[in-house]
């Protein structure tokens, strides 16, 4: 009974689908290199809704929630902004640019590449399984770079090849024909390859020009660009109403199913009529019923509210509360996938009712709880693996180290692998190798990682940014780096990761023409001693009678945030939960508002009630395994697994990434968050030979990761040190403001010994104004630190 196996399940995973709530005001100043800049246009995507700044760099304009913002300004850099519940002051930096082929376009999905689609495109739009000349594909899941043209932006009446020019980055018609940066595409009509004109109208400029249906007939168009392919579904393709119907259906599909468990009625057995029960005599006019639903002391939202029999019904909302109109004698039905549908009969004197659901229990010896990303199991670290291994950049050795280093033996070598990334593909979990793009992709096994930028490989120490021509049966093994402290060697190029192998010549050289780097200069990012020591982080925490009396009062969930983190901070963990519960109950939909809350209960040693949070994140369907929150909230599952089972009580069948506890312990671990998702800046880490990596977040760096986070609802991210060597670690932050003048709460927790018997933690919190400009030092950290800790 205590287990909510279907917390919350399938709700919309996306807050910003929620944007049809009221008009508000939103409002800032837009400028450039510290001067104000004028005539910036800004307007609602996919809307005419637009405005200008004044002279002064101002605007301001009436939006809804979930909507996004668009800052365009010829010469400077396109920003996307999405608007959320708190959103009302956005003040804005732009970025001069050389041309606009730069323009900056947002994904979805962080897993997506950047620059990819014209537009914001939800999931639903490209988690279709299209059908290809070779079998299937699945935008959504490919990683391919995506444009999305919906059937209405063509259907005008004209040709269709006179209406694509424009709809999509890199997309161009000239003279008939379709181009992708200048290439000529593949065209496919639902999934066959289109016809080409006849002899006598064939060659346009020496190329094919291809026949396209009727711009009418078109349902939707995706645009490959990696690939160059335009692929046209049109409305005589029938699995396109299919998908919609399976998608539909997925979404309110009864899974309670009929436990062939009624008994019958017969002549041994009285019916129950309205005559015999009074009660269920339908009479009198309508009236106000009303209540709360909740579950594990938690408000329950879009429970389904009907009455039995009629076409009136209303579902609870972000709090739990319900009101609906109906007679006495008529039966109210309260159901939610994954729970007993409760059934009550309105008396006279019924004017509320309120109760806890009660989740089914018969599916609780199915679920499996993996992470996502994970594609078989995780390669096990042998004594090859264990032993030490030599780089342009010195000695590395994974046993003490723990360098979070994936190991492919070349003695696994397949003798179907025909080149260097089918031989790698599969062997590393995070490793992603697309063998039709050529693109390979670390996924941030240690909170470090970049995703999306590609790796750094060296051969032989020969370090080069491309991928290396080698003869796969010449592969005595490879290594994949992919931690702070490996990378801080390499420098800021390696934020991709670093792919390194050794062959079994030993005597690699790069041909003529390849993208060698000089290892001189790869690893320059030194630290300038420019960080100021700070030792005023207790000025973030205030008295704790006011923040209880704030906590009573505020509604406004950032500032809730705050005054949780202060609570953490000052160890009153309990108070913090209360804190966490009034944030879930305004942002249902936020990831972070299931993570926050698994971990205050964690903290608090309430360890059954944080599973079930952490269960309702799954059933949610957010992101888990090896990158954004989903890193994060995994690797607090399998603590849970790995140090506190029993007290968890655990039934479901959980598949940890880590092949065991001493491959999940680790000597730090960071988790930094913070309050506003508008908050900007850098956290710099310096390793004991004073070499720096910079994790940016900034609208200007990272605006794709930025409005990931928005659309997912998170504010977090975690980094790992597996080795602290000798000498000091020093962890510094740049603040770059929140684009208004709210102050930042910002968040550190530092797990020293991780997963290990002597785990302690400290939780610092920092009130950040826009005047605090500086470099700061929020840590100093060496083997001492975890010495005294323990």
């Amino acid at each position: 009974m205590w287990l909510s196996l279907f917390l919350f399940f399938l709700l919309p995973t996306l807050h910003s689908q929620n944007s049809n709530t009221g008009i508000k005001q939103v409002y800032g100043v837009i400028q450039t290199e510290n001067e104000p800049l004028s005539e910036v246009n800004i307007r609602v995507e996919g809307t005419s809704r637009g405005t200008q700044t004044d002279e002064n760099g101002r605007y301001s304009m009436e939006v809804r929630n979930g909507e996004v913002l668009q800052f365009s300004h010829i010469g400077y850099r396109t920003f996307f902004v999405i608007v959320e519940d708190v959103t009302e002051e956005l003040n804005l930096e732009m970025f001069p640019v050389s041309n606009e082929l730069g323009e900056v376009i947002i994904n979805a999905d962080v897993r997506k590449p950047q620059n990819s689609v014209s537009s914001i495109i939800e999931e639903e739009v490209l988690n279709v399984d299209l059908p290809m000349p070779t079998g299937t594909l699945n935008p959504y899941k490919s990683g391919f770079a995506t444009g999305y043209i919906p059937g209405r932006l063509v259907q005008n009446g004209l040709p269709l090849i006179e209406t694509l020019n424009g709809k999509v980055a890199s997309l161009r018609v000239i003279k008939n024909q379709i181009f992708i940066r200048d290439l000529p595409v593949r065209v496919l009509v639902d999934g066959l390859p289109s016809p080409i004109l006849p002899d006598s109208q064939l060659l346009v400029d020496g190329l094919p020009s291809p026949i396209l249906p009727d711009s009418q007939l078109v349902e939707d168009i995706f645009v490959f660009r990696n690939t160059r392919t335009v692929y046209i579904r049109t409305i005589a393709n029938l699995s396109i109403a299919q998908q919609k119907r399976d998608r539909a259906n997925e979404r309110i599909k009864n899974q309670n199913f009929y436990q062939d468990d009624a008994v019958r009625a017969d002549s041994d057995m009285q019916s129950t009529n309205s005559a015999s029960n009074p009660v269920a005599v339908v009479s009198g006019p309508l009236r106000k019923i009303k209540g709360e639903i909740s579950f594990a002391e938690s408000p329950m939202p879009e429970v389904n509210v009907t009455v039995e029999n009629t076409n009136r019904g209303t579902t609870t909302n972000a709090k739990g509360r319900y009101q609906i109109k109906a007679r006495t004698g008529e039966v109210l039905v309260f159901s939610y996938v994954g729970f007993k549908a409760v059934r009550l009969i309105v008396e006279d004197v019924t004017s509320e009712l309120s109760f806890e659901m009660i989740a089914n229990e018969n599916v609780l010896d199915e679920v499996v709880v993996k992470a996502k990303s994970r594609d078989g199991e995780r390669s096990s670290y042998t004594k090859k693996a264990e032993r030490e291994f030599y780089t342009s950049m010195g000695r590395f050795d994974p046993k003490k180290a723990g360098y979070n280093s994936g190991y492919i033996d070349g003695d696994d070598l397949n003798p179907a692998s025909v080149n260097l990334l089918d031989f790698m593909a599969g062997k590393v979990a995070g490793l992603t190798v697309n063998p039709i793009t050529g693109e390979v992709v670390i996924r941030g096994g240690t909170g470090s990682i970049e995703a999306n930028t590609p790796p750094l490989w060296e051969v032989d120490g020969v370090v080069l940014t491309q991928i290396p021509p080698l003869d796969v049966a010449n592969i005595k093994d490879i290594r994949v780096l992919k931690s702070i402290s490996s990378l801080t060697r390499y420098g800021p190029q390696s934020a991709g990761g670093v792919i390194v192998i050794q062959t079994r010549s030993g005597n690699f050289e790069a041909k003529d023409g390849a993208a060698v780097l000089n290892t001189d200069l790869a690893n320059s990012n030194f630290y300038n001693n420019d960080a100021l020591a700070n030792s005023e982080f207790a000025r973030a925490l205030e008295n704790v009678s006011e923040l209880r009396t704030q906590l009573q009062s505020e509604n406004n969930p950032e500032r809730l945030k705050a005054i949780a983190y202060q609570f953490e901070a000052l160890d009153m963990n309990f108070d913090a939960i209360e804190a966490y519960k009034k944030v879930f109950g305004l942002r249902p939909r936020y990831a972070q508002s299931y993570r926050d809350l698994a971990q205050a209960y964690v903290q608090a040693e309430q360890f059954k009630p944080a599973w079930r949070m952490y269960m309702g994140y799954i059933n949610q369907g957010y992101p888990t395994g090896l990158e954004g929150i989903g890193e994060l909230v995994y690797d607090e599952m399998e603590w849970l697994y790995f140090r506190r089972k029993n007290q968890t009580q655990i039934k479901e069948v959980f598949q940890t990434q880590s092949e065991d506890l001493m491959d999940f312990q680790t000597d730090v671990r960071f988790v930094f968050e913070w309050n506003t998702s508008e908050a900007e800046f850098d956290l710099e880490f310096v390793s004991p030979d004073r070499r720096a990596y910079v994790f940016e977040h900034t609208l200007e760096a990272n605006q794709l990761l930025i409005n990931t986070e928005k659309r997912t609802g998170f504010s977090s991210k975690r980094f790992f040190i597996e080795d602290i060597m000798e000498g000091d670690w020093l962890i510094n932050l740049s603040y770059k403001g929140n684009k208004k003048s709210a102050p930042t709460y910002f968040k550190m927790t530092a797990y020293y010994n991780w997963g290990k018997v002597d785990e302690t933690k400290v939780v610092q919190v920092y009130k950040l104004n826009p005047s605090d400009d500086q470099k700061i030092q929020l840590l100093k950290i060496n083997r001492q630190t975890l010495l005294a800790s323990r």
